[in-house]
């Protein structure tokens, strides 16, 4: 029976050997379990990190796009302006040819009618002078 005794005992120490083992593999798994929550934390503060930057981006971003339309909005007006003025500009370019093409032809109507009126009375004196030499030299 002592024997019997001896090897429960035995066996016991066993179970305690074992026992203490997986104590020590519990505390290191606590350990590890509770470096893995501070590392879960720390993900957790980039993450809310990074959804406050994102979402400071996307208000930058709808602001920039928002000032992009509204200044595309100016160009745009800003173009049928520019267009408008050049539709005015052509036309009162067409006005200004048709009024200087017929002023022209006016003037050099009364150039050649002045012209015409002139050599007419200069011919007239040069005919009365002629007549009047040859009157002279006839005497």
């Amino acid at each position: 029976m002592e024997n019997t005794l001896k090897e429960i005992l035995n066996e016991i120490n066993k179970v305690k050997t074992e026992i203490s083992s997986v104590k020590t593999d519990i505390g290191s798994v606590k350990t590890d379990i509770s470096s893995v929550k501070t590392d879960i934390s720390s993900v957790k503060t980039d993450i809310s990190s990074v959804k406050t930057d994102i979402s400071s981006m996307n208000t930058k971003m709808e602001t920039g796009f928002s000032d992009v339309h509204a200044e595309m909005k100016e160009m745009r007006e800003d173009i049928q302006e520019l267009k408008a003025g050049h539709n005015r500009i052509e036309d009162k370019l067409d006005k200004l040819n048709t009024n200087v093409i017929s002023s022209m032809e006016d003037y050099t109507d009364k150039i050649i009618n002045h012209f015409d009126g002139t050599s007419e009375a200069l011919n007239k004196r040069v005919f009365k002078v002629e007549t009047e030499i040859e009157k002279i030299s006839e005497q």
